[in-house]
């Protein structure tokens, strides 16, 4: 049964133990300048576990795969032709030469660092089975020894960092796992099924005499489970089992935060204060009277609000299907609420740029009393932008045509601001123009005249309040 592990019997455990000690007294052989051991070392470096006889069990599991394989397979075969099949092996045997190598030189570069105390570098995961694809990362076990010297979990964790940083200075999909002799030997007195997994696949890139003599006791069968490895594999599937409930429960969170925060935002972008969470869906609504959301939006709020915190405050479990039915309503509130404010946030950097370029424009200024505007005479046609206060309240256009002022109709913001840029004229403005522009004006706009003036850059304004008859 492939997940049911290794218990070693005493003698064997004995002789393993014999063999893990003289490995260490054994003086580890210092690279020559290639980055080969050098010569007399006769200690396997590229060694595949060691090939023995196939059981029945293991040919069993084999032609199951295959039928597995064929009938997962059958609809594609005949699409794919031979030439095909061959590039694509040739494409993988490519790659895993390639690995193979980036792991030899990482082996190299671990024995350099950590010398004796590096017993073994073997190749595991999907490499070492055989069913990685271009792209899959090395995974690669390291063994060191701490029958010498203690390795607390501080200076273990040291160690890992160092390797995985060398290992990606390598190769940037290596990815290393660092156990002790302790660990090891720990491993298959309980039978647990991550040595089995490690020894039944490895291929060993760099043996201090450790690795084989494990993948023997494999092989042999004498690595057998034991009642502790079972419970703790069966506590490991309850503990994976409730990560879910977190898993879960952290998405809910997510949706919360992005709706909450995305409405503050949009609320801040009206130019109001941001509101307490229960305050959000009524503010939204609020928003929606006015025409500025859709009407989904508040109960979309409202719905992921009230389910995250029936869930914080432990009145309903985490459910996949409560997280899975909220994620296209949640990104298409977030997604309407990001529109509205980066849509403010474009119209005042706008709104900015035009009164910046009033003050380098010729212009004629209307003043009404609530409100006035800034006539230009540009390229493209007249342009008037009306101001309450200092807020940009609308802008208007029209054409002249047979010397006379078409009817002004609303444009975009935007629009007279690229009219600006484009024009070079510089006209002469005449009292008749203007009283066809004040004509001309929508009635919302046209007012009773308060001051009007005409303003030239660098030039002192011309006053022509009660100068200009105006109707």
């Amino acid at each position: 049964m492939h997940g049911l592990m290794p218990t070693v019997s005493s003698k064997h455990l004995k002789s393993l133990g014999r063999a893990g000690n003289m490995a260490a007294k054994q003086p580890d052989p210092q690279p020559n300048g290639d980055g080969n051991p050098p010569n007399g070392d006769d200690r396997p470096r590229h060694e595949v576990v060691v090939e023995e006889p196939a059981t029945s069990k293991d040919r069993e599991d084999q032609e199951l795969q295959e039928k597995l394989d064929q009938k997962a397979t059958k609809a594609d075969d005949s699409k794919v032709s031979t030439k095909q099949l061959d590039e694509a092996k040739k494409r993988q045997q490519t790659f895993y030469r390639m690995k193979m190598k980036a792991a030899e030189r990482f082996s190299v570069a671990a024995r350099q660092k950590l010398g004796t105390m590096l017993k073994g570098v073997a190749i595991i995961g999907s490499m070492a089975r055989g069913d990685f694809v271009p792209g899959s990362d090395i995974d690669i076990l390291v063994v060191i020894d701490d029958t010498k010297r203690e390795v607390p979990s501080e200076l273990k964790e040291k160690l890992l960092a160092m390797l995985n940083d060398m290992g990606r200075k390598i190769d940037k999909k290596m990815q290393v796992q660092i156990h002790t002799l302790t660990e090891m030997f720990q491993f298959a007195k309980e039978g647990d099924n991550i040595i089995y997994n490690f020894l039944r696949h490895m291929k060993i890139v760099y043996d201090g005499g450790v690795l084989t003599p494990f993948t023997r006791l494999l092989k042999a069968g004498e690595l057998k489970p034991s009642k502790e490895a079972m419970m703790r594999s069966m506590e490991g599937a309850e503990y994976y089992l409730k990560k879910i409930d977190q898993y879960i429960e952290w998405i809910l969170e997510r949706y919360y935060r992005g709706i909450t925060w995305g409405a503050n935002a949009f609320i801040m972008s009206l130019g109001q204060a941001p509101v307490s969470v229960p305050e959000i869906p009524i503010a939204l609504q609020k928003a929606v009277d006015e025409g500025l959301l859709p009407p989904e939006v508040p109960a979309i709020a409202s719905d992921v609000i009230k389910k995250f915190k029936a869930v914080e405050h432990g009145d309903e479990k985490p459910a996949l299907k409560v997280v899975t039915e909220l994620e296209k309503p949640v990104k298409h509130v977030v997604e309407v609420l990001k529109k509205e404010v980066v849509g403010s946030l474009v119209s005042e950097s706008v709104g900015t740029a035009i009164k910046s370029k009033i003050k380098t424009m010729p212009k004629i200024i209307f003043e009404f009393g609530a409100h006035r505007s800034f006539v230009w005479l540009l390229d493209a046609g007249i342009y008037m932008a009306v101001y309450k206060g200092d807020k940009l309240d609308s802008v208007y256009k029209a054409q002249i045509k047979d010397g006379k002022v078409a009817t002004f109709k609303a444009i975009k913001n935007d629009d007279l601001f690229k009219a600006m840029e484009a024009s070079s004229l510089k006209p002469l403005v005449n009292s008749k123009l203007i009283q066809n522009i004040f004509a001309m004006m929508p009635a919302e706009v046209k007012a009773p005249v308060k001051q009007l003036a005409v303003e030239y850059p660098g030039r002192a304004m011309l006053d022509l309040t009660g100068s200009v008859k105006l109707e």
